[in-house]
């Protein structure tokens, strides 16, 4: 019995460790969005679990999803969110798609539920912009402590990752993003250097849709080069005729 409980324990502390999370928020301007949550449990886990259970990968994978509260997948309390998952396994690793989506109707509501328990708190600003900001500092105070990775990996596993995006509408402003992709913002976070992580992550954003100053400035740049290219064929052309021409005068004087 003593056994088995210990085998029980090892297999949820893989399963917990073992993740490749994705969790991807999209908001338009007018507040409607939607969020994505992605999770792939390695394939190691699940043979191990198939081993324990019984079953194959794709029956437990399937299990997981069904034990899902399919009205709220994602535990906000709100069953009105139009929402879908899918799983399957893909190499060997479960894979689990959750999409949640909102209108603007329901924004307020929605993005009240984000930002309780140290939530994402995403916020309509005073300027017509937007911010997002993710506290992180509880990280390390999680149910899963860096002594329980270190086991994890003493055992040939790889640490859990993170990735963290947010698409907001307009302009940036300032941001702590390892990446930017047009208006999408990504964050990695590394569960093997903790101290490395920011305690809180942040995206500003201000209303745009027009051209910024850098895109003028280029504008005006490329066009003064146009400008001065044309000068430059022009005055060659002249250069050419005038040649052309002393070079007739001279043939009509032998």
């Amino acid at each position: 019995m003593m056994q088995k409980a210990v085998a029980v324990g090892v297999l949820a502390l893989l399963a917990a460790a073992c993740i490749d999370m994705e969790l991807d928020f999209l908001v338009h301007d007018d507040g409607s969005g939607s969020v994505t949550m992605t999770m792939r449990i390695d394939e190691a886990v699940m043979e191990l679990a198939a081993l324990g259970e019984g079953g194959t990968a794709e029956s437990l994978c399937q299990e997981m999803l069904d034990d899902m509260d399919a009205d709220d997948m994602f535990g906000l309390g709100l069953s009105s969110l139009d929402s879908s998952a899918e799983v399957g396994v893909v190499d060997g690793s479960c894979v689990t798609t959750m999409t949640a989506t909102w209108d603007a109707s329901q924004s307020e509501v929605i993005l009240a539920s984000f930002a309780e328990d140290d939530g994402p708190d995403i916020r309509r600003l005073d300027n017509g912009g937007w911010r997002f900001e993710m506290d992180l500092g509880s990280l390390e105070d999680d149910e899963l402590s860096l002594d329980d990775l270190e086991m994890v990996t003493a055992m040939g596993f790889d640490f859990p990752t993170l990735a963290i995006s947010v698409t907001l509408p307009g302009d940036a402003v300032e941001h702590n993003a390892h990446s930017v992709s047009q208006s999408k913002y990504t964050w990695e976070i590394d569960f093997e250097n903790l101290d490395e992580v920011p305690e809180a992550l942040y995206a500003e954003t201000a209303p745009g849709g027009g051209l910024g100053p850098a895109a003028i400035g280029a504008i005006v740049a490329g066009v003064g080069l146009a400008l001065a290219a044309l000068v430059t064929l022009r005055r060659h052309r002249e250069a050419q005729a005038a040649a052309a021409d002393d070079t007739d005068d001279s043939d009509d004087a032998s």
